[in-house]
This record gives C-alpha cells, structure tokens and sequence, in this order.
C-alpha cells in the first residue's frame, strides 16, 4: 500500500485518505484511491448493519468492502476493539471474486458472520440510519 494519509481534527474525527495498489489472483494489477472525510471509529453494531443492508439489497457488497477498506487500509487506524478490527477485515475483502464471474464469499458466509459477531438479537441491532457511513 502506498500514499496513505490520516489526520485526526479536533473534534475526534479522523480524515483518512489512501491509494492502495493491489495485485488479483489472476496478476492484474489494480489500483484503488479511496477518501474516506470525517470517519469516526466504528462499532460492531456499525458493521453488523451494513451487513444487514448487503443482505437486504440496500447496499452493493463493494461498498460494505470499501467502508471497512478505509479503516483497514489506514497507516495507523484508530480501531481499538479486536472483534471490530477482525470483522472490518472481513468485510474488506467481502466483494473479492475467486474467478471473473464468483465471489469468493456469498451472503449465507455474510449471515454467519453476523451470527458469531453479533451477541444479542439481530433485530436488536440500531436502524441503519447514520449518514457518516454512507
């Protein structure tokens, strides 16, 4: 990864901007620039919603992997929970494909994901509503 930047502001929030060069499994390379403005830490219940958006066709599962890409791919990201930090790693290879027309993840994964993140009820889990992450 090349190019990366973050800057915390005074009220907490974080900037972060990064250009990430990726190689596929087939050798292409790929490079991604990602701007992520104002991002604060995320929670588990903030990746258990996006998920649930993914399952009900609210949000396209390369949008949940570049969500969680702009915490994963930041020089010093500011994700202090394990259990957040492992998802966010997940999801941040959630729109990876293993040939040009699969992925190498399907939803039924993305259901258990939730299921061992997730403690309580899933309808227990805040309406996805909060604008700072779409």
């Amino acid at each position: 990864m090349q190019g990366s930047q973050i800057m915390i502001g005074n009220s907490g929030k974080i900037t972060i901007s990064t250009k990430a060069c990726l190689e596929s499994l087939w050798g292409e390379s790929h490079s991604i620039t990602k701007e992520v403005l104002d991002v604060e830490k995320p929670e588990l219940s903030d990746c258990i919603c996006k998920m649930k958006q993914v399952l009900k066709g609210d949000l396209a599962r390369e949008e949940l992997s570049d969500w969680a890409g702009g915490y994963v791919y930041a020089d010093d990201p500011e994700v202090e929970d394990e259990r957040v930090w492992n998802l966010l790693i997940l999801l941040s290879g959630f729109d990876l494909k293993d040939s040009p027309e699969t992925y190498l993840h399907d939803k039924e994964e993305l259901k258990d994901w939730i299921e061992e993140y997730w403690n309580g009820p899933i309808d227990e889990v805040r309406k996805c509503t909060n604008e700072r992450f779409d």
